[in-house]
């Protein structure tokens, strides 16, 4: 069963994020800021992280830029989830392996979480 880290500030979206993954056979662990996921992916090692940019304590590129730098953590497949947009210096500078736009549909996300753990 993958383990899938839902980050997201926002109590509503994280815990419906995790219900939909849950329900579809996915382990679904959370945090609700930016230092609490980079703690938790680095102990929990979960194949995907579902992260939001805008997070208290530690942003979501610099999370993103931590993990992809450890080498413990850098094959940890991250999909950034914005409703900012989306350029490529974002891209370049903080090396997500994947991206969606808020609000998006379930079976979009769901497509790309099988698309991270297929590579």
């Amino acid at each position: 069963m993958a383990k899938l880290l839902v980050v997201d500030d926002d109590a509503a979206i994280a815990d419906s994020l995790r219900a939909l993954l849950e329900s579809k056979g996915y382990e679904a662990l959370s945090a609700s800021d930016g230092q609490a996921a980079a703690d938790l992916a680095a102990r929990e090692m979960p194949d995907v992280v579902l992260l939001d940019l805008m997070l208290p304590k530690l942003p979501g590129l610099e999370v993103c830029r931590r993990l992809k730098a450890d080498p413990r953590t850098k094959g940890i497949k991250i999909i950034l989830m914005t409703g900012m947009g989306w350029t490529a210096e974002t891209e370049t500078a903080s090396g997500p392996d994947d991206w969606v736009v808020k609000p998006f549909s379930t079976e979009s996300l769901l497509e790309k979480i099988e698309k991270a753990l297929a590579s």
